[in-house]
């Protein structure tokens, strides 16, 4: 489910699956611009729209809401739709639809789409891309569009997290010219900041690409700071493996603590503002499952996206939720489960699994 979808209040129109254009438009408000829900739309509950699904079978109603900012689509039988649209982004497909007469278009999930690269129908499913993680339980080739759960953690934060450890210690060196050895600059701080905050988009995403690791276990970070601080080891040069080099124009190299690239990954597991984490999202969409699948989907957890290719986030994944089964007492449910994680392997790099699921569905 988008964050769109979850963050806007969201009205039940249902329609038949053959409804004209103009029917579906007639709903739309004046003013504005939203659609106004009529008085017996408001009063479906999520029982009455189960008992709807009884009645139709198989063939469910298509459900559009039709609105001046977004489109809102699902199924009769759903208490929320399935997908927000923003209007301009659904022109530009179908527009380019039309450029290549396609017959018709297919909407597949993601996260869906990546299990299906792994040839399992089970899967508890996190699609950790650049804006947000959401986490889908799929049993038997089937989305469980009610089990899933996003939240705002992903490669943007762990960029955020990159450039502000950067700026705060890393230093500028200067290359030698004619010479292999690199000088300590003597820019102050702020200097180093003006520097590093001209540095392209492309330079942070390689260097976090590069960098950036998921310790597989908590650690004691402030006390690693202190004694790097003190130690000064950035400027040793004799402990190659304390820092890195890395170059940002032809003049300067910035030098950069090892420690940075484990702490910019804890921002994934720390929790933000609404204390939400990774291993958060996952335990919650699983508790969300029936009891009889929860032991399924926890022995085939796939990793998707391109935040998901960080090294080591898989051991770091299985710590914290084991660590956080054993720390909530609301979670009691699950301690017995967080023992049996298993991850399914891909051949796949995990940003191109879902390309890969989608191209064996043609």
């Amino acid at each position: 489910m988008s964050s769109l979808s979850q963050s806007m209040p969201l009205s039940v129109t249902t329609h038949s699956s053959n409804a004209s254009l103009s029917s579906l438009s007639s709903g739309v408000g004046s003013g504005s611009g939203v659609s106004t829900p009529t008085a017996s739309a408001l009063s479906l509950s999520t029982a009455s729209l189960l008992k709807k699904a009884a009645y139709h079978g198989a063939e469910d109603r298509i459900v559009l809401d039709i609105g001046s900012f977004s489109c809102k689509v699902g199924l009769s039988w759903e208490p929320t739709p399935r997908r927000t649209y923003i209007p301009g982004v659904a022109e530009k497909k179908l527009g380019c639809a039309n450029g290549f007469h396609a017959k018709s278009i297919s909407f597949v999930p993601a996260s869906f789409a990546a299990l299906l690269a792994t040839g399992q129908t089970i899967g508890l499913v996190l699609d950790c891309g650049y804006q947000e993680a959401c986490a889908l339980s799929i049993y038997g080739s089937l989305p469980l569009i009610a089990c899933s759960k996003s939240v705002p953690l992903a490669g943007y934060h762990v960029s955020k997290r990159l450039k502000e450890l950067v700026c705060q210690y890393g230093h500028i060196v200067n290359n030698t010219l004619g010479t292999s050895s690199i000088e300590v600059s003597s820019h102050d701080h702020h200097q180093v900041v003006d520097i590093l905050q001209k540095a392209s988009d492309t330079f942070w995403e390689t260097l976090k690409a590069t960098i950036v690791v998921a310790y597989p276990t908590r650690k004691d970070w402030q006390s690693h700071h202190t004694s790097t601080c003190k130690n000064d080891s950035v400027h040793d040069e004799a402990d190659i493996s304390a820092y890195y080099d890395v170059t940002i124009d032809s003049f300067n190299v910035v030098r950069i603590p090892t420690w940075v690239g484990y702490v910019a990954a804890d921002v994934l597991f720390e929790g933000n503002e609404e204390g939400e984490t990774l291993q958060g999202c996952l335990l919650d969409t699983l508790l969300k499952c029936h009891v009889t699948t929860r032991l399924e989907l926890i022995q085939n957890i796939l990793l998707c996206g391109g935040t998901c290719s960080i090294p080591g986030l898989e051991d770091r994944l299985r710590y914290e939720m084991q660590h956080l089964a054993d720390e909530h007492s609301n979670l009691k449910s699950a301690r017995k489960l967080v023992s049996k994680i298993n991850f399914i392997y891909s051949p796949f790099q995990p940003s191109q699994q879902a390309w890969v699921g989608v191209d064996s569905l043609t």
